[in-house]
């Protein structure tokens, strides 16, 4: 190894930076996670993660609605809504 790329390395790691453990980076993530929690309305229920496939047709089509609602909402908030809001309605309909 050539000397300046040790005195690189030496440099680059002892360099004073932003300090950031693993605690701080998962209580960072728990308070995003009650955050939204909260706004849902579900602070005491316990989170799933739930995950989808779907088309760059259908990102486009969410990412233009979310970029009208103020302030803009994650993907995942934002299906969330609009699925609370489809279920909500179809709720209210009369049974036949």
């Amino acid at each position: 190894m050539h000397e300046g790329s040790l005195a690189n390395i030496r440099r680059f790691t002892s360099s004073p930076g932003p300090s950031c453990n693993y605690t701080q980076i998962a209580s960072t993530c728990q308070r995003n996670v009650n955050t939204v929690a909260t706004r849902w309305g579900m602070a005491q229920k316990k989170l799933r993660t739930f995950q989808m496939r779907t088309t760059d047709e259908f990102l486009a089509a969410l990412d233009d609605w979310r970029a009208g609602q103020r302030p803009v909402l994650s993907r995942a908030e934002a299906i969330h809504q609009l699925v609370a809001y489809a279920i909500k309605k179809q709720a209210q309909k009369p049974k036949r």
